[in-house]
């Protein structure tokens, strides 16, 4: 299975660093530039892309010593965990319902070009909060 691993150090996104507005801008173009790679390596690839956007320590917060990602759960198009952001392909949606994915209670949502879905469950990603809980209850709750 391929993987692109993308990393940014937490600095950027604190107040001691930049201000609020120049935060927000630096997430939203980390969040652009992670569906331009999705849709341009998507383009070329024989499967398709799942894609975690997670903070320096959340996949060992969420995770603990479980290993929830699966390359049997990720071909099968089965979510077993939400991270700050992922990028779900069609497959994924299939499994999930395209209207319960649109509608999960996220910070945002959008349908991309390659009919992925990106799903951002909170503003920030370095901050674990009740707002992702929500969407981890809605989406892998039964």
């Amino acid at each position: 299975m391929s993987s692109l691993q993308l990393r940014v150090h937490n600095i950027i996104f604190s107040q001691r660093h930049a201000d609020e507005a120049e935060i927000r801008k630096y997430i939203d173009d980390l969040i652009e530039l992670v569906v331009y790679l999705t849709e341009a390596v998507a383009r070329v690839a024989d499967e398709p892309l799942y894609v975690i956007m997670a903070g320096n320590t959340e996949t060992q917060d969420i995770r603990g010593d479980r290993e929830d990602l699966s390359r049997e759960a990720v071909k099968a198009g089965q979510l077993e965990e939400v991270y700050w952001g992922q990028i779900l392909p069609q497959h994924f949606i299939d499994e999930l319902g395209q209207e319960r994915v649109l509608s999960a209670p996220a910070h945002r949502i959008e349908e991309l070009t390659t009919g992925a879905i990106l799903l951002v469950s909170r503003e920030s990603p370095i901050h674990y909060d009740t707002v992702q809980q929500d969407v981890r209850e809605y989406l892998l709750s039964n």
